[in-house]
Order: structure tokens, then sequence, then C-alpha cells
């Protein structure tokens, strides 16, 4: 079955219970983690490569990807850190994210991991990654170590920048990476925001510009078009980027239409603010 390797952060979300935000539960999260997640419930074949620390929410991670049918075989652990956590604040069902990242495990992903990983690579059509892994100059090679070796195999390069301005050193260092790391990916998915903070953009072979419930646009070489969204009851916004990018990668392997593409992406969206949490949010197959 055709594979869609993710790569970068997994983190502990830590959610709120309550309107106050001040009783939390732990929940499985990091952007490419939710990815993976996302097209396995789509019954996508997903694998996810990180570092996680060698303790209980390492493993809860962990297992939790496994339990969604992620193949966690790259999922390696670390000593010198511990998991990252990120307490969400949730106030209209929009989220604002607080990062306990310095240093984390995922920032131990290296060159070398990735070089003794290379069988993960094997049968991957399209590798995802996003701009968190590229914070830490270590990190960053050690994406573009990934991304080479997955073009080598033939994959199709997917890019989700996913700004999270808090976790990088200033508003420059951010733009200048986020921009940076675009000449590798044939396939592009931004919002709006991310948009006006990065202002000009370069070329890809397929640019997408989400809009929330008015949905998205959709650049090629060949044209562009807009793709209506879907009213939602929004309960909680987060994973719901993520969602969509899952649905977008599994339907482009199975290789559908354009206009049906993104008009499934829209949908999982959508369904995706009307639950809490990132993974618990993703929609099933046959709910799309």
């Amino acid at each position: 079955m055709t594979k869609i390797l993710t790569f970068g952060e997994a983190l502990i979300d830590m959610l709120p219970l309550d309107d106050t935000n001040t009783v939390y539960e732990k929940c499985a999260g990091g952007a490419p983690a939710n990815v993976a997640v996302g097209i396995a419930k789509l019954g996508g074949n997903a694998a996810f490569m990180t570092t996680v620390g060698n303790d209980a929410n390492g493993r809860f991670l962990t297992d939790t990807c496994a339990s969604y049918g992620v193949d966690t075989t790259s999922m390696h652990t670390t000593d010198k850190a511990h998991t990252g956590m990120a307490f969400v604040t949730l106030e209209n069902g929009e989220r604002s994210f607080d990062f306990i990242v310095q240093p984390s495990a995922d920032q131990f992903l290296s060159v070398a991991t990735v070089r003794e990983a290379k069988a993960a690579f094997d049968g991957v059509t399209i590798f995802h990654y996003g701009s968190l892994s590229c914070t830490q100059e270590s990190t960053k090679q050690a994406t573009i170590a990934a991304i080479k070796q997955a073009k080598a195999q033939g994959a199709l390069i997917s890019y989700d920048p996913n700004l999270r301005l808090n976790l990088w050193q200033n508003e420059a260092l951010a733009r200048e990476t986020i921009l940076d790391m675009w000449q590798y990916a044939d396939i592009v998915k931004i919002s709006e925001e991310e948009h006006t903070f990065l202002g000009e953009l370069p070329s890809c072979k397929l640019l997408v510009i989400t809009q929330g419930e008015k949905g998205c646009i959709v650049q090629t070489a060949a044209r562009s078009f807009h793709v209506p969204g879907h009213a939602a009851s929004v309960v909680d916004t987060t994973g719901a980027g993520d969602a969509f990018v899952a649905a977008m990668l599994q339907s482009i392997v199975e290789q559908r239409s354009l206009e049906e593409i993104f008009a499934r992406a829209n949908k999982a969206g959508a369904m995706a603010v009307t639950r809490k949490g990132a993974m618990t949010g993703l929609p099933m197959a046959e709910e799309l």
C-alpha cells in the first residue's frame, strides 16, 4: 500500500476541560503526528518519524499513534530531554499555545537518526514536514536530510509551515527559515494568517491557502480556483489544519480530482473543529 511518511515534533497537548482553562486533560499532539493519525483514520498507510523522551509521555505518544494504526517504527526515544508539552488555552473555540519545550525530545532528531532509519523511506510516495522541526539548526539539517532521502525515493514533498511564533527566537528568523524550507516542497499548505506574515511567496507545484469556513484557494502552474468551505459549530480549532492536510494527502494518494481532493479536505477541517482534541477530532473515512 502507498505509504505517507510524516516527520517532526510529537508533543503532549494539555487541553482544558472547563471554561476557565483550569482543569486539563493530557492528549497526544504535534502537527506531524496529527497528520499521520489523520491519514490512518482515513484508511491510509501512515508512518511517523520523530524522537520522544524516554518517559511516560513519550510512551503515551507512541502507544496513541500506534493505536490509530500509524507505523511507529521510526518513533525513536532519547534520554537527553523529556517529551515536549503544550498547554492549550481555549477562548470561544479558538486556541493559543504555551509550549514547554526548552529543550524537548523532538529537538534531538538528528541527521544520524535519519540516516540510521533509511528503511523507513522504502515505499514512501509522499513525505510531509513542517517548520517546527527547523527552529534549531541541528533539527533543520535532519529535516533536510529526510527530505532528500524521500526525494531520492521519488516521493512528493508536502510542507505545512504551521507558524508558532513563540517557538522562534524572533519573527525575522521564523520568516527566513520558513521561506528557506519552502524550496524543497512540491505541495505547500498555508493559512491566510501565515500568508500575511510571510508576504510574497515562492513558487511550488501546488499551493493551498486555507480560509477557515470560507474554504481554500488552490493554485497550480495551470490555474487558480476557490473551493467553498463549510460553516461549523466551533468547539476546538486544535488540529483543524492537520485534518485538512491529512485528507488532502490521502485524497492525492487515492488519485481523486483536484476539486474532490479539496472538497474533502475542507470537510475534514470543518468536522475537526466541532470536536475537542486534535487526534480525537480527526474524521474517519466513512464520515467523509
